[in-house]
Formats: structure tokens, C-alpha cells, sequence
């Protein structure tokens, strides 16, 4: 978020363009990577309380709507569906299906996978990660990759996803810093 907004939220992004990501790991041409980070003035707990909510994204994630389609809430190898707001270039509705692939409560991680949909992004696996900094203060990270989109170009791909990660992000902050001073 830009600095002048006085939003709290400081937010970093990176994607792998150059043949190693920022961990340093070679990446070739089989995915498009990105990385968002963000330092949150919300405690660790607090944010995984409610992202850890697979099902539950549009509470938070600036969907439209989001439901299970199949499996246990929550609990690996569950499905949810995830409506957007927005509608592509075919004015169709942009939605997909999603796979929780990991919930670990302890280590604060939430990965899943786009198992279907119309936005175009095959091969997309994320992993959400938060770290406590401080007794109310975290950082997040915000991993994914996907095969690449054919006739696009991946810096272009990877700043539009982290762009819409970032609203989602921020979103949360809102939620979470109303939240707050409701509870003061």
C-alpha cells in the first residue's frame, strides 16, 4: 500500500524473472513464481484465526462469495468455490474451484491449489505463511506459482496477481484493525 495512505501495512513484492527467486532457488521456464510480503501490526494469532478459515475467503478475501463443495471444512483435501466480483474478457464471472492442500495450525501455513475455473491460471499452487514478530505484530508471505500463460509476459502476470493479493491483504488489515478497537 502506498505510504501516504497511512496505512500500517508495509507490503513487498518479488517474482522470479532473473532464473533465481529471492530465496535463491533456480527457477527455469516450467512456472512463474511471486512472492508478496507484508508486516502486519496484528497479532500472529489473530490473522491465522481467520485465514486459516479456508472456506470462509469472501469474509475477508474481496470475493464475492465462497462455499464448500466438497470435504471437511477446513481440513485438507477440502474444495472450495470462489466467486470474484469482477468478470473477465468474455464479461463472464471469474470464479474458481480451490484445493486446500495444507492447514497446519501450528506452524501458521495454509497452501492450496486452482483445481479449476475461468481465470486462467493453470498450475497455480499458493502457500500462506505468517510469522509472530511481536506480541501484536507478524509478517506474512504470500507464495505462488503457475505454469506460464502463453502470449503474456510473467512480470506483467506476476504483478497483477500480487496486486489482487495485496487488496485481499489489506482488506484483511481493515477487517482485523476495526476488530481491534471494537474489542478496545
Amino acid at each position: 500500500m502506498d505510504p501516504s495512505s497511512g496505512c500500517p501495512l508495509s507490503l513487498d513484492v518479488s517474482f522470479c524473472n532473473t532464473g533465481q527467486d529471492d530465496l535463491g532457488v533456480a527457477c527455469g521456464s516450467r512456472k512463474w513464481k511471486g512472492t508478496l510480503k507484508a508486516r502486519m501490526p496484528i497479532s500472529a494469532s489473530r490473522v491465522w484465526e481467520v485465514v486459516s478459515d479456508f472456506v470462509a475467503v469472501a469474509n475477508w478475501g474481496l470475493l464475492a462469495d465462497s462455499s464448500l463443495v466438497d470435504g471437511e471444512p477446513n481440513v485438507p483435501g477440502c474444495i472450495r468455490y470462489c466467486k470474484s466480483r469482477h468478470c473477465g474478457p468474455d464479461g463472464k464471472t471469474l470464479w474458481a474451484t480451490e484445493k486446500l492442500l495444507a492447514n497446519d495450525h501450528e506452524k501458521l501455513i495454509q497452501s492450496y491449489s486452482v483445481i479449476d475455473g475461468n481465470v486462467g491460471l493453470n498450475g497455480y499452487v499458493a502457500t500462506f505463511s505468517i510469522s509472530e514478530c511481536g506480541a501484536d505484530d507478524c509478517s506474512i508471505e504470500w507464495f505462488f506459482e503457475f505454469d506460464p500463460l502463453q502470449g503474456k509476459e510473467e512480470q506483467q502476470v506476476v504483478k497483477q496477481i500480487t496486486s489482487v493479493l495485496a487488496s485481499r491483504l489489506n482488506r484483511l488489515y481493515e477487517l482485523l484493525s476495526k476488530s481491534n478497537q471494537a474489542n478496545l
